[in-house]
């Protein structure tokens, strides 16, 4: 027969409980940050971030949000749209500075994209890809791929940028 723990042992587990919770959730296990407000570092090199801007209503795309891959001490910052056209996948759109004065979005099937467009891919702990455009308020997902990212940096920013491959990584959520 199975007895419960008396209310003695179970406040002697209570503070192993939450230490074990704290660490979960340090680890980004748990993580309750909306995705506007998350920050990503690359795991080959920690001076390269991503971040995720909410532009408000952006007309013709699916997303208000955009996604800024940071570069650290160049302080060059590259700015993307998402997109879901037919395929399975999630593209990123290149555009110009999302922050700059009078800034306007490119139109959906054309205009300005500094570095062309790369896949999309984010998951959290559980290793489950999720297939659905990012919106504002959404939970941050652990992990962040941009695949053809190192290519796009090395071809067609100027100066070109080299960077090994890599993924971006939950690290905070901004305030």
């Amino acid at each position: 027969m199975h007895h419960l723990p008396k209310k003695d042992q179970m406040r002697s587990r209570l503070p192993f409980a939450l230490t074990a919770l704290a660490f979960v959730a340090a680890s980004g296990g748990l993580t309750a940050c909306p995705i506007e407000r998350a920050t990503y570092v690359y795991s080959t090199d920690r001076h390269v971030t991503a971040t995720f801007a909410d532009l408000g209503v952006v007309k013709g795309w699916m997303s208000p949000l955009a996604l800024g891959v940071h570069l650290g001490p160049s302080k060059a910052s590259y700015w993307f749209l998402f997109d879901h056209g037919s395929a399975r996948r999630t593209a990123l759109i290149s555009t110009t500075d999302v922050h700059a004065a009078g800034w306007r979005p490119p139109a959906p099937d054309g205009g300005v994209r500094p570095l062309g467009e790369t896949s999309y891919l984010s998951w959290d702990g559980d290793r489950r890809v999720r297939q659905a455009i990012p919106l504002p308020g959404d939970r941050a997902p652990r992990f962040l791929l941009l695949p053809e990212l190192e290519e796009l940096l090395w071809y067609r920013a100027t100066p070109r940028v080299g960077l090994a491959q890599g993924l971006f990584t939950y690290a905070a959520c901004r305030q």
